[in-house]
């Protein structure tokens, strides 16, 4: 009696199993992923605000109050790009409520790459004010 050979390769339960497996790995990571990548880019954010802080105290060097523009130009404050956004491009400046002591700037997460999708800091907010700073919400600052 000659020995009854085996085939190799895998049944269709061991490739549901390892596809199920796989599938719960993946819907696990990709949300973490995503967010981890979401937190890194608010460092365009964080960069470009200090940018223009430093900006801002280098007007205010020369001036009676600080600057109320942000963009090109010899009245303008200008943080290296053509518009208001940020250098990568996921959030947008504005600059407000400037005065002889303070200002505030916002920064607003974009469409770009979903990053407005990063509700905990869609909007995050450096406020000055006679010498104290105040970073608004505060985990969103966190490195």
């Amino acid at each position: 009696m000659t020995p009854t050979r085996r085939r190799g390769g895998f049944t269709l339960v061991e490739l549901a199993v390892a596809a199920a497996i796989l599938a719960i790995l993946a819907a696990v990571a990709l949300p973490a992923y995503q967010s981890t990548v979401r937190k890194s880019r608010r460092a365009d954010a964080i960069t470009a605000m200090q940018q223009v802080q430093q900006a801002q105290e280098r007007w205010r060097a020369n001036n009676a109050s600080y600057n109320a523009s942000i963009g090109t130009g010899s009245a303008q404050i200008s943080i290296g790009a053509a518009s208001p956004a940020t250098p990568e491009g996921y959030y947008t400046l504005a600059l407000s409520a400037a005065t002889a002591t303070g200002y505030v700037v916002t920064a607003t997460a974009t469409t770009k790459a979903r990053q407005d999708r990063d509700s905990a800091c869609a909007s995050m907010v450096l406020t000055y004010d006679a010498g104290a700073t105040t970073l608004d919400p505060a985990s969103c600052w966190a490195r």
